[in-house]
């Protein structure tokens, strides 16, 4: 019955985000040319950066149970608007019929080689290397201590609905890694800091990786995209 599960909840804005982007860029002219889809928004899976850090409980099963579930449920593709999530992957396990759409992979993809790329994303996230470690020809440039702190600090304003600081902060963050590096290429690599994308491209070109997930979640799905902005 679902052609696509989303494994969201992490967290519910940026949930909601995604399916609104995946609808987005889905050539469709009536309700039933939409993808099937299920949205799992469980918002009670352990912090995955206070995992990462040692500081909190290991979301491992929580999110195989998810899977799971999609899975009992027929689902054939199966995205997460997590970055930080995806730390976990060499641990879950996905049915043989289920194709999983790997954010950083595609993400990476679309990156490309040439440029020297500022990860923005959660402290766990750039602290066990999760884009370093997927990438193969990728350059990335490590933030400093401040540099992380604004960008963390950013993403759980947005958490806490806090756009217009959340802003400020990431902002902050960017304009620091550009006096470093001026010819930097940035990824909004935590999916909280997709939600406040706009304010950030009124001063700074990126990758969005939530963007990339839903575009290459339709195509996962066999359904035909379309041109958005």
């Amino acid at each position: 019955m679902y052609k696509l599960g989303i494994l969201g909840g992490m967290g519910p804005e940026a949930t909601a985000l995604f399916l609104e982007r995946v609808l987005a860029n889905t050539r469709a002219d009536a309700d039933d040319e939409h993808i099937p889809s299920v949205v799992l928004n469980n918002t009670l899976i352990p912090d995955r950066t206070a995992a990462l850090l040692g500081e909190g409980e290991c979301p491992v099963a929580a999110l195989q149970e998810d899977i799971d579930t999609l899975a009992a449920l027929g689902v054939e593709v199966i995205a997460t608007p997590c970055n930080t999530a995806h730390a976990f992957l060499d641990r879950l396990v996905f049915p043989g019929h289920v194709t999983f759409v790997n954010m950083v992979a595609e993400t990476l993809k679309v990156a490309g080689e040439e440029k020297l790329l500022a990860v923005l994303g959660t402290t766990g996230l750039n602290r066990v290397g999760v884009y370093e470690r997927m990438g193969l020809h990728n350059r990335f440039l490590p933030l400093t201590d401040e540099e992380q702190t604004l960008t963390m600090d950013a993403i759980t304003l947005v958490k806490a609905a806090r756009h217009a600081e959340a802003q400020e902060k990431l902002l902050a963050s960017a304009r620091l890694i550009r006096k470093r590096e001026p010819d930097v290429l940035f990824l909004l690599s935590c999916t909280e800091l997709s939600v406040i994308r706009a304010a950030f491209e009124k001063e700074f070109s990126c990758i969005d990786a939530l963007e990339v997930l839903a575009r290459k979640t339709v195509e996962a799905c066999d359904y035909p995209t379309k041109d958005v902005l």
